[in-house]
């Protein structure tokens, strides 16, 4: 199974071992950056279509939540900068957390428009807006950069499965919300209980899109000479 999960992540990491986190022996399939990112994003993104099930909030949260995760995108980017330019060393604790920020991030912009362009009767308040919320997303933060940290032998199993699933929800949230754009064709719903039409497309597309993305990038890596793959 993780000869899989490997092919799987290369599709949209380098894997180095070096950048990756590695429990008891076991490598994880991506880097410790991605699996920050991918992991942050999905599990955030679920926490927030659960909390705006009912009510479907449709406007970004507030500047005080969103300035934060503007820090984390710079956080991410500089992080990443001044460490391939050698400007200075990191470590994969530092990629997991700056990973995990722009993850969740990325899903205080994603799931507003997505509850904005897929749902019937979407709600024009803020998501966010009750501060035992925002603890409750601060917390989920936390808690997954805590495990991941923790070196559990139990995670050796887990994590890669997580992981795994983390990187194609993603990209199946992604293209949920893509057909979502196109209303002629794909009516708004009252539930993600009716995703049905949307969500088998954006599993063709994700899939599709995986396969595509490894070829691409086993061609890139043969082209300059980094591995045999």
């Amino acid at each position: 199974m993780l000869d899989i999960y490997y092919k799987i992540g290369f599709s949209v990491c380098h894997q180095l071992k070096s950048h990756s986190i590695i429990i008891d022996g076991t490598k994880m399939p991506l880097d410790g950056r991605c699996t920050g990112m991918y992991l942050g994003f999905f599990i955030s993104c679920v926490y927030l279509i659960h909390l705006t099930r009912l009510r479907k909030e449709s406007s970004f949260p507030k500047a005080y939540v969103l300035i934060p995760g503007a820090i984390a995108f710079l956080l991410f980017a500089l992080d990443g900068l001044t460490s391939y330019m050698l400007i200075r060393t990191t470590t994969n604790s530092i990629r997991l957390a700056t990973g995990l920020g722009i993850g969740f991030a990325g899903s205080l912009v994603l799931i507003p428009v997505f509850n904005q362009y897929l749902f019937k009767n979407p709600s024009d308040k803020r998501m966010l807006d009750n501060p035992m919320d925002i603890i409750k997303f601060i917390a989920i933060y936390l808690l997954i950069y805590v495990l991941v940290n923790s070196q559990i032998k139990l995670l050796q199993y887990l994590l890669p499965t997580a992981i795994i699933l983390s990187l194609i929800g993603t990209f199946w949230l992604l293209n949920v919300l893509i057909l979502a754009t196109f209303p002629k064709w794909f009516r708004r719903i009252d539930s993600v209980l009716q995703l049905r039409q949307h969500g088998i497309l954006a599993g063709i597309m994700t899939i599709t899109e995986l396969m595509l993305t490894y070829q691409l990038h086993r061609y890139l890596v043969r082209l300059v000479g980094l591995a045999d793959v």
